[in-house]
């Protein structure tokens, strides 16, 4: 899981929660520091996303979980079809 409190480090120093708060309200985000330049771009998005102050702008929690559950299926899927690609044998019935 990524700390989020990662942040906000360079942009302004943010000990507590509200700090936090603010640093979001502000939109002072970066995503410069470790461990966000190894992030995917859509990840990054996706915390945009759910960052947003205006809660008629941001993305929705049902939404973030769907988005969630779809990314899990599709490595479950890619899984699946490294497993076959790897172990065709297993897959052969006898009689």
């Amino acid at each position: 899981m990524l700390d989020l409190s990662n942040l906000f480090h360079h942009t302004c120093y943010v000990e507590s929660e509200k700090g936090i708060f603010d640093a979001i309200l502000e939109g002072h985000i970066d995503f410069e520091s470790q461990p966000w330049p190894n992030i995917s771009n859509s990840a990054k998005d996706l915390v945009r996303k759910m960052l947003i102050p205006d809660p008629k702008k941001r993305i929705t929690s049902a939404q973030v979980l769907g988005i969630l559950l779809f990314v899990c299926f599709l490595l479950n899927v890619v899984m699946y079809l490294q497993f076959i690609k790897l172990s065709p044998e297993l897959l052969i019935v006898s009689s």
